[in-house]
């Protein structure tokens, strides 16, 4: 971690709130972290608080996508960047247990949710990753960065 940030986690899931914890106490790392549960719809953070977000494979579970970039978008100050990490809906389609709760993003559904947000889209490149799991059924991966301002 850089020294002279502060990282704050933010997740529902109370398992992986007190592995995010455990991890930075067993790597000395508890003075530069924070971690917050919730509920997963209202962000409990003042408004202007953050400087940058960043969020990976988070969007296809969020209940109200709309809502919640606006949610992102009051937490950050003026001038502030949302991260956005997802893998694409091709990429996606080839995981059979993304059918069960995942709501998947092409480019342009993603670049048309961002225009219906409070949030100007700055750029939103592909990278390719290549898969080694003898377990995944295809051996690469298509997915997104999503830089967003505030």
């Amino acid at each position: 971690m850089a020294p002279g940030i502060n990282y704050t986690g933010l997740d529902i899931s109370e398992t992986m709130h007190l592995e995010a914890k455990k991890y930075c106490a067993e790597n000395g790392l508890e003075g530069q972290t924070t971690f917050v549960h919730y509920e997963g719809q209202n962000i409990p953070f003042e408004a202007q608080t953050f400087d940058k977000i960043f969020t990976i494979n988070t969007l296809y579970f969020w209940e109200s996508p709309e809502a919640y970039l606006n949610e992102l978008h009051r937490i950050l100050k003026p001038g502030g960047k949302l991260l956005i990490t997802y893998a694409e809906e091709e990429s996606m389609d080839k995981l059979p247990f993304t059918s069960y709760g995942f709501t998947k993003y092409s480019p342009d559904k993603f670049e048309k949710l961002i225009r219906n947000s409070k949030f100007k889209l700055e750029s939103n490149r592909q990278y390719v990753e290549k898969i080694t799991s003898k377990v995944l059924t295809y051996d690469e991966r298509k997915f997104r960065v999503g830089v967003l301002m505030c």
